[in-house]
């Protein structure tokens, strides 16, 4: 089955999922300088089929060379007045950290940038990424949990001040429900001896980020901390689309609520359809089911549709499925009969 073509909006940034989890402590500045060059990248993914190494499609030959050489000013990195000494800086800060490359092939360590130069009056700079750097940044294969690729918007991530809301903000914004160990999560943000006791790790580095994220960003999550016994175990994040934070959600609520075609279903679940790839004629066409669906369902049928349409994306991609839209109304038919066969048998 053919993939289809991912053209981001300018905005929009798609990440590979090994950079979101990637296990670094950076700064704020330095983040902001590795959320730019994946801005950078997008060049090189925009049109382009995420069902592989990117890597291994783009034939250019500096990129064959040991290293790619990126010229630009300062303020394409998310310098302005208030922070372009910060930024030069974490420049240098990024030419001391060293990023490990581990796969099936090889393990190798490389150092983030290399050979940093700036003209101080113009704001220029020039740095050279590694050729394995740019294969991080365009894998969008593997297994587990570095599978696939993280899509987010550049202006929230941002605009978020902490480090830690920032991180989790790539790793939810893609909607997908996940699981991790707590231990596993301090090592991506490699704080592994920073909060001995567990509960102070949730506390500073999940409960506040999420505050943040649920005040400034249209992605947050709910989490649910696991135990072995009496210790903590893991925590269990479910994404959520803070639709009142997304101004096209805003916009797309302010047509629903004028449009009376679409009273079937409530504002949250038509909004949440509306923004995520469906049109209104597709939800017309559609219009007994997913009314009664949702009155089967109930109060929580934007997530229920949240998740379904999540997993039915998925499952095309993957070649599963032929036509994700398909299963996703196949998945509303069976909801249907199976309370039909309830009743049925609650009659009889």
């Amino acid at each position: 089955m053919a993939k289809k073509k991912v053209v981001p909006p300018s905005s929009v940034i798609i990440q590979s999922r090994y950079l979101t989890l990637a296990r670094f402590d950076y700064s704020a500045a330095e983040k902001t300088i590795m959320s730019h060059l994946v801005k950078m990248m997008q060049v090189l993914v925009d049109g382009q089929r995420l069902d592989g190494t990117l890597f291994e499609k783009v034939r250019h030959e500096d990129f064959f060379q040991k290293g790619f050489k990126i010229t630009c000013n300062l303020k394409d990195l998310g310098a302005n007045r208030q922070n372009w000494n910060e930024i030069r800086q974490a420049l240098e800060k990024l030419n001391e950290r060293k990023f490990e490359i581990d796969n099936e092939k090889k393990w190798k360590i490389i150092r983030l940038i290399e050979m940093p130069e700036l003209e101080k009056g113009s704001g220029e700079v020039s740095f050279v990424l590694h050729k394995e750097l740019i294969q991080a940044f365009l894998s969008f294969s593997g297994s587990g949990h570095q599978m696939g690729f993280s899509r987010f918007c550049l202006e929230t991530s941002l605009s978020l001040s902490s480090i830690y809301a920032r991180r989790l903000y790539e790793m939810v914004a893609n909607g997908k429900p996940f699981y991790m160990t707590i231990k596993h999560l301090k090592e991506i943000f490699k704080i592994e001896n920073k909060y001995q006791q567990n509960r102070d790790f949730i506390l500073y580095c999940i409960y506040y980020p999420k505050k943040e994220l649920d005040e400034k960003s249209h992605w947050s999550f709910d989490y649910e901390v696991t135990k072995s016994g009496r210790r903590y175990e893991g925590i269990r994040f479910t994404p959520f689309h803070n639709l009142r934070n997304d101004p096209e959600a805003v916009k797309q609520r302010e047509i629903a609520r004028k449009d009376r075609a679409l009273i079937f279903i409530d504002i949250q679940s038509r909004n949440y359809l509306l923004h995520n790839g469906w049109s209104k004629k597709e939800i017309l066409n559609n219009r007994q089911l997913f009314a009664n669906a949702s009155k089967i369902i109930g109060r929580n049928f934007a997530k229920w549709c949240q998740e379904k349409w999540s997993k039915s994306q998925d499952l095309e991609q993957q070649g599963i499925v032929m036509n994700s839209k398909g299963w996703f109304i196949g998945i509303l038919k069976q909801i249907i009969e199976e309370d039909m066969t309830n009743q049925s048998r609650a009659e009889e």
